[in-house]
Formats: structure tokens, sequence, C-alpha cells
């Protein structure tokens, strides 16, 4: 641990942070500049990142992480690439790559930047930007984001159960 109290900085290292909302975040080194108010406070996270949620996992290189009212806001992963997975109630699992990813826990989002893939049951998509709804499932591109690359997605049909009729 390092502290430099006049400048308020604050640096750890082998970081293990457990949060009240059930989030874990792994670290070789964390630092904040905002030593005295951990409440409303932002950290970077560097070396083998590991993040855990009640629903999923991310790991990526460094972590910018946003805490307010003693929760974490946002999450700014980076990485060759940055990975998150999400596992869904009906055992579905979504995941993804990307040089960045965003987390926007308020709207239940994460945005991929720069080589972004996100696989979400039977289906996939690349982009150079795409966003995963956690809440309601899905993917979306936004064409302006692009950067005049295409957009490309398989979307498999789903396995029938059904059983076909004797003649």
């Amino acid at each position: 641990m390092e502290l430099d109290g006049p400048n308020n900085i604050l640096v750890l290292t082998e970081v293990r942070i457990t949060t009240q909302s059930g989030y874990t975040i792994k670290a070789g080194q964390a630092r904040t500049t905002d030593a005295n108010n951990f409440n409303n406070s932002k950290w970077t996270f560097s070396n083998k990142v590991q993040i855990n949620t009640p629903n999923g996992s991310s790991s990526a290189e460094t972590a910018i992480v946003t805490f307010s009212g003693n929760q974490i806001n946002t999450l700014h992963v980076t990485g060759s690439p940055a990975t998150f997975e999400q596992h869904m109630g009906d055992k579905t699992v979504a995941q993804g790559h990307a040089e960045n990813i965003d987390y926007d826990l308020s709207q239940r989002t994460v945005r991929l930047t720069n080589q972004a893939w996100v696989s979400y049951g039977q289906n996939e998509c690349r982009a150079v930007s795409l966003v995963y709804n956690i809440a309601l499932q899905r993917v979306s591109a936004n064409r302006e984001e692009q950067q005049g690359q295409r957009i490309n997605c398989t979307i498999s049909p789903a396995t029938s159960t059904a059983t076909p009729l004797s003649p």
C-alpha cells in the first residue's frame, strides 16, 4: 500500500474488492486520487483485472471504475481484447469481446467498441461498435458508429423440439 496524503492518492497492490451488491474486482494494482471519499470515487485497476458480478464476469488489462453512493456506477474495461460474459436465467450465456467495453449499470447495457463481437444463444454479431442490453437480451448497432464498416450478424434458427406426425 502506498498513500500520498497531501495529493490524496492511494495505490494498493494485489487487490480484491467486494461490494455489497455482489461485485468482486481483483487486480494486481488499484489507484485512486479520491482516497478520502470512497463513496464517490474513481479507481483505475490494472494488471490482470478480473471482475465478477452476480450473473457474469469480465476480464481486462485495465478497468476504470466509478463509485457513486458506495455502489459501482460505471465500468470501463480495456484489453487486447477485454471480455465479458453474462449468464441468463434460462441458462443462455451472452459473451463478447472488444478492445473497449463500457458497462452502464443503471441502464443495464454493455457497449463494446473496436473489434466488437457478441454471441448470445445461437446468434452472434461483429462490428466496430455493438451494444448489448442485459435486461432485454438484445444486441444493437448504431450505423453512425461503424466507421464505414459493415455490421455482420449470424442469426441461427432455434432447434425444433416438435415431434413429427406419423402417417
